[in-house]
């Protein structure tokens, strides 16, 4: 409710408690960081194998506000919750930047947290996922 007369029937259920009043804004966000080791760029380049030279190794770690839920003690707040991902994975490179194959796994840790001394777990899905890529350029 916008106007700040109080919530709004949602769904003609007689609760007018299930709308946030006095709307304010928030604020969502987010940062990742991600670093690799390429072998053929090393320091080690010249005494490795042919073979290992092609190979990077990669991690990242990503963190976003992407879940806004209503607060269920204040009406008029809202709560906001972050997602973090951890990723790890080689690249392979063929030709160069030309043509490579990446695989990658990516362990994801869905929102939960604690807002106003009320314990809430959001989602309880299992997001992590096995991703192979092969990417040519031209």
């Amino acid at each position: 409710d916008l106007l700040g007369a109080g919530g709004t029937d949602i769904g003609n259920t007689g609760n007018t408690t299930l709308a946030q009043s006095n709307v304010r804004p928030f604020v969502t966000q987010g940062w990742y960081f991600a670093t690799g080791y390429k072998l053929s760029d090393s320091y080690f380049c010249d005494s490795a194998p042919s073979w290992l030279k092609p190979w990077e190794f990669t991690f990242r770690y990503d963190v976003f506000d992407n879940t806004e839920v209503a607060d269920l003690v204040l009406p008029n707040h809202t709560d906001v919750f972050k997602t973090q991902t951890w990723t790890g994975g080689v690249n392979y490179y063929i030709k160069g930047h030309n043509a490579k194959i990446q695989a990658n796994y990516n362990i994801v840790d869905d929102p939960s947290g604690s807002a106003n001394g009320v314990n809430r777990k959001i989602r309880e899905v299992r997001n992590d996922s096995f991703v192979v890529n092969f990417q040519v350029a031209f």
